[in-house]
C-alpha cells in the first residue's frame, strides 16, 4: 500500500518531458525578450547620444547663421581654395517651408558682427574727422577683435560703410586702431570735448561704429568647420593665414548640406534670405559596442536675423 501511494505521486516520463518541453520554450522567451529589450535600450541610448552630441556641436552654427548681418553667400571649399557659388532657384521644394531649393554647396558665407559700439577718437593724426579723410582711429576697448583688411565699418550716424582696405590696419595706442577706408567718409566727425559748432558746445560727444567681419561654414573631410575670418573674393589660392577654421562636428556624411530657398522657382537671388542646412552625422565611438553606428539627420532652415541685411556685402 505504501508504495502504490508514492508511485501514485511521482511524475511519468511524459510529464517530465512536457515540463521540460514548457519550461525551455518560456526560457527562450524570457531570453528573447531580455536581449531585445537590451538591444533597444542600447540603440534609444546611442541614438539619444548621438543627437545630444550632434545638438550641442551645432547650436555655434544656429547662433553664427542667425545673427548674420548679410546675405548668404553658397561657396565651394576643397581645403586649399574658395570658389564663389552661384545660387538658382530649382523646381525641388523643401518639404517643411515649401519653399523652393537651391543647388547646393558645402560651404556658407556670410558678415557678422565682430566688435561694436566702438568709439571714433578720430583720423588716427587728429582728433577731428574731416569729410576728406580716408582713414578713421576707433576704439574697441573690451574684445578680442583685431580689425584686418576686408572688414566692414558701418558709422550709424551717417548710415553707411565701409570696405576696410590695405595698408593692413595699425594700433596706435591702447586699444585704438587705425584703418584705412575704401572712399573718404563724406562728413566730419567731432569726437573732441568741448568743441563749439554752430553756437552749440558739445561735451565728450561721441561717435560710434561697428565692425563686421566675413566668416563661414564648410564640410570637408566629413567635418564641419567654421571660418572665423574669410578674406574677399576672389579668393587667393591658399586660404588667409588669420582663416584658421575650427571643428564645430566630425564624422559629417553630408557632402554638400547648405542651400539657399526661394519663394518662387524663378525668384531672384535677392528674395533668398533663408538659409537651408541638412547634415546627416554618424557617431561611431560611441556606438561601436553593439552597433556600427548610430546616425542623426539635421534639416533645419534658418532666417537671417536681420533683414534687410545690415550691411550690403557678404
Amino acid at each position: 500500500m505504501k508504495n502504490s501511494r508514492l508511485q501514485a505521486h511521482a511524475f511519468t516520463l511524459v510529464e517530465m518531458i512536457v515540463a521540460g518541453a514548457i519550461t525551455g520554450i518560456l526560457s527562450a522567451g524570457v531570453m528573447i525578450y531580455s536581449s531585445s529589450a537590451i538591444r533597444m535600450v542600447t540603440r534609444n541610448l546611442a541614438t539619444n547620444h548621438s543627437h545630444e552630441s550632434a545638438r550641442g556641436s551645432l547650436e555655434r552654427l544656429f547662433s553664427e547663421v542667425h545673427n548674420s548681418a548679410s546675405r548668404f553667400q553658397l561657396i565651394n571649399f576643397n581645403g586649399i581654395t574658395y570658389t564663389d557659388v552661384a545660387a538658382v532657384a530649382s523646381s525641388d521644394k523643401d518639404a517643411y517651408t515649401q519653399q523652393y531649393v537651391s543647388n547646393r554647396a558645402n560651404g556658407v558665407r556670410f558678415m557678422r558682427l565682430a566688435a561694436g559700439p566702438c568709439k571714433i577718437t578720430g583720423n588716427g593724426s587728429a582728433s577731428t574727422v574731416a569729410a576728406t579723410d580716408t582713414t578713421l582711429e576707433l576704439d574697441v576697448t573690451g574684445g578680442t577683435y583685431t580689425p584686418s583688411v576686408g572688414d566692414k565699418l558701418q558709422i550709424p550716424l551717417i548710415s553707411h560703410e565701409f570696405n576696410i582696405i590695405a595698408p593692413a590696419p595699425v594700433k596706435t595706442s591702447g586699444n585704438k586702431w587705425k584703418v584705412t577706408l575704401s572712399s573718404a567718409i563724406g562728413f566730419s566727425i567731432l569726437t573732441a570735448s568741448g568743441t563749439t559748432t554752430s553756437g552749440l558746445t558739445l561735451t565728450n560727444p561721441i561717435s560710434s561704429g561697428y565692425f563686421y567681419q566675413r566668416c563661414g561654414y564648410t564640410v570637408v573631410n566629413n567635418q564641419l568647420r567654421f571660418h572665423p575670418n574669410l578674406t574677399d573674393p576672389p579668393y587667393p589660392a591658399t586660404a588667409a593665414a588669420n582663416d584658421v577654421p575650427v571643428v564645430i562636428k566630425s564624422n559629417i556624411t553630408s557632402p554638400k548640406p547648405f542651400g539657399l530657398l526661394f519663394p518662387t522657382s524663378t525668384s531672384t537671388l535677392t528674395d533668398a534670405t533663408n538659409l537651408r542646412v541638412s547634415l546627416e552625422a554618424y557617431d561611431l565611438a560611441y556606438s561601436a559596442r553593439l552597433y556600427q553606428n548610430a546616425t542623426t539627420t539635421l534639416q533645419v532652415t534658418i532666417p537671417s536675423r536681420n533683414q534687410p541685411p545690415v550691411v550690403s556685402g557678404n
